[in-house]
């Protein structure tokens, strides 16, 4: 269901509700607006496939109308709130994060350049995009969600409002575009994690270079392959982190924080649910740290945030992930992960040149006791790779999915290397 009309709508709810996110205060601080635009764009597709799961649940149909509504109905309670609070946040800019993202645009351009063409031509090395693109043109036609629906979804969505302004045919070159984005994306919601540390100029320019190596690595390969979800997924963990660590050190408003965590919790088990058990886990640790640190962890607050940041993401996600997909049988998860596909396959060389970074990073965490999300989901990523290198010498784990756990292990590899570099050229100067 698309036409101009209809796109002209969805625009119009989509800006009413990003200015809307845009303006609502978060801190009493100064917000860094280029930093802040990737997360809000994350932000807007996580409730997007939120308000989606929520109106197929009704059966209510999935179209630009439906969710041009939702928009407005959640725009209306922002702004609702923003003059009974009678305050807005306050942004900064700064020039050189300016500089950064046109790097990255620029870097993300000639990448896609180079697969595409300037003619956006079909150039993926496997079939998984035919059959993602499939299913978000059923779910056009459909209007009715399928199982892990987040990247169809929003490709969906994309794709709609696109088709309002050129022609059916056009529908592929949208869907690469949607994969493009995403690729930028990658990055920079990488930058915005990198820059938490990055307070120089040589800090800056040294993280930049390494998002540019991250993008080279597994982020690329996800374009190249077309898996689409494996790399949203990976972004959405990394936006996880983010927001857990902003509640352990009380740098975002509460509510607005354990909101974007739900929406976050609930994203990652309906945009690929392998990731979810581990990243829940490191979140839930960080969560419990802040409370244990303030010598109250049993306390009422606890155990009310842990309910409110995953009960309604584990209870939708379920149903969706895992009753639609293998029909409540826990057998067929069993199956399903002894399968093999085509991956990319490399046990250890991608991770070489950043892996003294990364362990340097490990043990100054512990040594200064400053742990973060990313060290704890670290340690649990490694357990459960090796776990599953184990079971994949048993022929009980296939290759493809082992290998699938490489992508969200880079991530976050990379994202505790940064810190490492960061610190180590903190202590150089």
């Amino acid at each position: 269901m698309y036409s101009l009309p209809l796109s002209l709508f969805y625009i119009v709810t989509y800006i009413l509700l990003f200015s809307g996110v845009l303006l609502l205060k978060k801190r009493e601080k100064e917000i860094n607006i280029l930093l802040s635009l990737p997360i809000y764009f994350l932000f807007m597709m996580l409730y997007t496939a939120f308000f989606g799961g929520i109106i197929e649940i009704l059966r209510i149909p999935i179209n630009l109308l439906s969710l041009g509504v939702g928009n407005i109905l959640f725009a209306a309670g922002i702004f609702a709130y923003i003059i009974k609070s009678k305050s807005i946040q306050k942004y900064k800019f700064s020039r050189f994060d300016l500089i950064a993202i046109v790097v990255f645009v620029l870097f993300v351009f000639l990448v896609a350049k180079e697969q595409f063409g300037l003619n956006l031509l079909v150039n993926y090395e496997t079939t998984d995009p035919s059959r993602h693109m499939k299913y978000a043109l059923q779910l056009i036609e459909n209007q009715r969600l399928g199982n892990m629906y987040f990247a169809t979804l929003n490709n969906a969505v994309f794709i709609s409002v696109g088709l309002g302004f050129v022609k059916s045919f056009w529908a592929y070159k949208l869907f690469i575009v949607a994969d493009i984005l995403m690729f930028l994306l990658a990055g920079c919601v990488m930058y915005s994690a990198a820059r938490k540390v990055a307070k120089n100029t040589v800090q800056k320019i040294l993280s930049i270079v390494v998002i540019l190596f991250y993008l080279m690595c597994y982020p690329l390969n996800n374009m190249v392959f077309g898996f689409v979800y494996l790399g949203i997924g990976v972004s959405i963990c990394l936006y996880l982190i983010m927001l857990a660590n902003a509640y352990k050190e009380n740098t975002l408003n509460k509510i607005c924080n354990i909101v974007g965590l739900m929406l976050g919790a609930y994203g990652i088990i309906v945009c690929y649910s392998l990731f979810s058990p581990f990243i829940y886990i490191a979140v839930a640790l960080i969560i419990a740290l802040k409370f244990i640190s303030n010598k109250r962890l049993f306390s009422w607050e606890f155990f009310a945030t842990e309910f409110a940041v995953f009960l309604i993401p584990t209870v939708m996600g379920v149903y969706f992930s895992f009753f639609r997909m293998f029909d409540g049988s826990v057998s067929g998860v069993g199956s399903s992960i002894a399968l093999e596909g085509y991956i990319y396959r490399d046990l250890y060389s991608s991770f070489i040149i950043i892996l003294p970074f990364t362990i340097y990073g490990i043990i100054n965490a512990v040594r200064t006791k400053k742990i973060q999300c990313q060290h704890i989901l670290l340690a649990i990523l490694v357990v459960v790779t090796l776990g599953m290198f184990v079971l994949g010498m048993q022929g009980k784990v296939s290759s493809y999915y082992f290998y699938k756990m490489y992508y969200i292990l880079s991530m976050v590899c990379f994202i505790v290397a940064i810190d490492a570099i960061c610190d180590l050229c903190e202590k150089s100067l």
